[in-house]
């Protein structure tokens, strides 16, 4: 059986386009030019241009990755102020979870303390940085999730709403303990940690410790559960200190009157 290739692209750009390869449609003739200038062999050429090619793809991945994320606002290690939480944070603690070993080993990372110590700006920096890897990620609050979960339960949607929240590769649960859950909404709470347990990892902040998490879900036994799962294969970091907006407010406050 023959074909026509009446309809086919016809010369380079038109082949690039139809590969869709859009970097080397737009620049192909820059990229030669450089190639002669530079004097690049054939092979310097072609890794050159296939470099640009998976770059550009690279980073349109992440910044899709980055919206699917649903990131609250855009924090990075680069804003992290370390003169605020120079006492109590060490940099040797904080810096090596960048490299996100955890994500890879399907291991959890759990940031307790108490408000205003740079918590949820570390999940959300780290969830940014999984982005900017390639890693699938979500982000969400606790209350957000359970709402979201307990709204399906009344359509018979579950199943479905689940799926945000099992399917990416590292999920960041933020404020667990600033609101109470009841019994149904800790058993939503524990299907998501249970689902999970050694097949993606979680970022988890939270207020309270968890000697005290009795006190946020209505069944202890279901939140001994889910501490047993959440700390297994886990990195705990413990946030100590006095709030960081409390001391950057009180900072202004000395250097508006001279009181340093």
């Amino acid at each position: 059986m023959t074909t026509s290739n009446d309809a086919m692209p016809q010369g380079l750009a038109e082949w690039l386009e139809y590969l869709k390869l859009p970097v080397l449609q737009r620049n192909h003739e820059d990229k030669l030019d450089e190639a002669q200038r530079n004097q690049w062999t054939h092979r310097e050429f072609f890794e050159a241009a296939v470099h640009d090619e998976a770059l550009a793809k690279w980073e349109r991945t992440a910044r899709a990755l980055l919206v699917a994320a649903r990131l609250p606002v855009v924090k990075t290690m680069d804003t992290w102020n370390w003169k605020l939480n120079a006492k109590e944070i060490r940099r040797d603690q904080i810096m090596p979870l960048t490299e996100l070993k955890f994500v890879s080993d399907n291991m959890n990372l759990l940031l307790i303390g108490s408000s205003g110590l740079g918590k949820t700006h570390l999940a959300i920096a780290l969830a940014h940085t999984a982005c900017s890897r390639g890693i699938t990620t979500r982000f969400t609050t606790a209350a957000d999730m359970i709402n979201h979960l307990y709204a399906a339960l009344a359509d018979r949607s579950l199943d479905k709403a689940m799926r945000p929240y099992l399917r990416p590769r590292l999920l960041v649960i933020d404020e667990v303990g600033y609101l109470p859950f009841s019994k149904e909404a800790g058993d939503l709470f524990f299907q998501v940690v249970s689902k999970r347990y050694e097949r993606g990892s979680i970022i988890l902040t939270s207020n309270r410790a968890f000697k005290n998490w009795n006190e946020i879900f209505a069944d202890s036994i279901v939140a001994a559960a889910i501490v047993e799962r959440l700390v297994h294969h886990s990195e705990i970091r413990i946030f100590k200190g006095k709030s960081c907006r409390l001391r950057g407010k009180e900072v202004i406050e000395a250097q508006t009157t001279g009181e340093e």
